[in-house]
């Protein structure tokens, strides 16, 4: 009796999932980070390519989605996962290590629905802004009724959360630092503040009750911390009348702890970003801390501010060193592997960037320690020495923008929107404080550069740009038979500056510039 022969089964080719169930040639499950058909079979899970195949798609014209696990929701909602892995996570990075954004929230998504809907809203937010940059379109958040709302239900799931017996203090920040990203995409200052400053007691209160939370296995408590401060210092940088809301360093212990916080070498740029975002937390503490002594002289400070002082100088000075010789590493191991000190390797490229980005932020704090006459004659720089400061900063920030519009992965290249590196800040900074009206226009064009972000967290460049142009065009009429080239735009303005940050600054021109009839952003 013949047998009969049957049809082989059709099965439908592999297209989404790890590279390792590919190769099998199995249906893969897409957990995060390793699938878990590998880590049960014991094998080695070769991760996802989502990001690498998806990040050429233009904002908005995605046609399918792959997502690096099942969710539940609406295609709409996986579609916007999808965009926000492929597109909006990496952004959100920036220069800085990528794993909180990448992998941590998107892990926890996962098992939480209100982070899932959190980053749904962020992705579609995140999508219209990068739309309508592309279309020269100012961003109203009034005028997209589907983000308030998915907003406002966001807002409603996290009240909900909080109010129910198993409340995570996790879940709680990382919300918190969505509902800021929100807010800061859509302009709202004062409510991403608002957000920030709720999440930062958050945290200063589980550092003293709580704090088994910083020995999470994954190290999302260590991320958490990290992008926080960073955004800490960035808003106390906007706001000159705003206090820091974390403080990593107790009052009093910074003088006797110079070996403990800058290293002589860093392990990587993660390490060398910690260490710089630490320093910059302990230098806002003390500029605010001892504000009312910035026009003394050396002999009047008391001498634990003097010591505190010299202190902090010594680290920034430290931090240099050891970010130059970290790059120093870098090019030596791409020679040893590669053959050449400078191959053209994307990731070195990127890291490159990245040490200039930090020893460009190290430069900023470093002068506003040394720009005045509270430091010691021996250590103290000569007006022509901060001057000279302030041109290297202007000069790197010029570089990076050059490097980055060679490198099409750079994280400067095609985002409108950024977290935290601080460029705008800085270029704001060098107009307001350079005496050299070279130097001042130099600052302006690369606050004008397409490589700068349109929006930088709490930081926006138009509004920057506005701020400074109108106080030059002011200063000029005011000073025109005059060389003006040793003053300085914020000594012109101390009015206008000294109002509460870039925020009031613009609010206070804009109304002139109205009352005179004058057009104004």
């Amino acid at each position: 009796m013949l047998a009969i022969k049957r049809p082989r089964r059709s099965t439908p080719k592999v297209r989404s999932g790890c590279s390792t169930c590919k190769a099998r040639r199995i249906k893969c499950d897409e957990a995060t980070p390793e699938c878990l058909r590998c880590v049960r079979s014991g094998r080695s899970c070769g991760g996802y390519t989502v990001q690498a195949t998806a990040r050429t798609s233009p904002a908005g014209t995605i046609k399918a989605y792959s997502i690096p696990f099942k969710v539940p929701g609406s295609q709409v909602d996986r579609q916007l996962l999808h965009f926000y892995c492929s597109e909006a996570a990496s952004r959100l990075a920036g220069f800085s290590d990528p794993t909180l954004w990448t992998q941590l929230i998107l892990q926890r998504c996962h098992h939480q629905p209100v982070i899932r809907s959190a980053l749904v809203a962020l992705s579609s937010l995140y999508r219209d802004h990068m739309c309508s940059a592309s279309n020269s379109a100012p961003v109203s958040f009034q005028s997209r009724p589907s983000s308030m709302e998915i907003i406002s239900k966001c807002h409603r799931q996290l009240a909900s959360h909080l109010r129910s017996p198993g409340a995570s203090t996790e879940v709680a920040l990382i919300c918190g630092l969505i509902f800021y990203t929100f807010e800061c995409l859509v302009g709202d200052a004062r409510q991403a503040t608002w957000h920030l400053d709720q999440s930062l007691r958050l945290l200063q209160r589980t550092f003293i009750e709580n704090p088994n939370f910083f020995a999470s296995s994954d190290g999302i408590s260590d991320h958490l911390i990290s992008i926080f401060t960073r955004l800490d210092v960035q808003a106390s940088i906007f706001d000159s009348d705003r206090l820091p809301g974390l403080r990593l360093l107790p009052q009093g212990s910074v003088a006797s702890s110079l070996d403990s916080i800058v290293p002589d070498s860093f392990v990587d740029l993660s390490h060398a970003e910690d260490v710089l975002t630490r320093l910059q937390n302990i230098t806002m503490h003390h500029i605010t801390f001892y504000l009312e002594y910035k026009r003394y002289s050396w002999d009047q400070l008391p001498i634990y501010v003097r010591t505190e002082r010299l202190a902090i100088v010594a680290w920034f000075e430290k931090f240099e060193l050891a970010t130059t010789e970290l790059l120093g590493r870098i090019d030596q191991h791409q020679h040893q592997h590669h053959g050449s000190p400078n191959p053209d390797n994307s990731k070195t490229q990127t890291s490159h960037q990245h040490i200039l980005l930090l020893q460009i932020q190290a430069e900023m704090f470093h002068s506003i320690l040394v720009e005045d006459n509270s430091l010691s004659p021996t250590t103290r720089e000569t007006g022509s020495a901060a001057e000279n400061r302030l041109d290297a900063a202007a000069t790197h920030i010029s570089t990076l923008l050059d490097l980055a519009k060679k490198e099409t992965s750079s994280p400067l290249s095609g985002s409108g929107f950024m977290l935290s590196t601080q460029l705008i800040a800085t270029l704001y900074y060098i107009c307001m404080k350079a005496q050299k009206r070279q130097t001042r226009q130099l600052a302006l064009s690369l606050l004008q550069d397409s490589a700068v972000p349109e929006r930088e967290g709490l930081w926006d460049a138009k509004s920057a740009v506005f701020v400074v142009q109108s106080m030059m065009s002011d200063y000029e009429c005011e000073d025109a038979s005059e060389d003006w080239a040793e003053a300085r735009l914020e000594d012109f303005g101390e009015g206008v500056v000294d109002a509460g940050g870039l925020d009031s600054a613009f609010q206070l021109l804009t109304i002139s510039r109205e009352a005179e009839g004058v057009v104004g952003v």
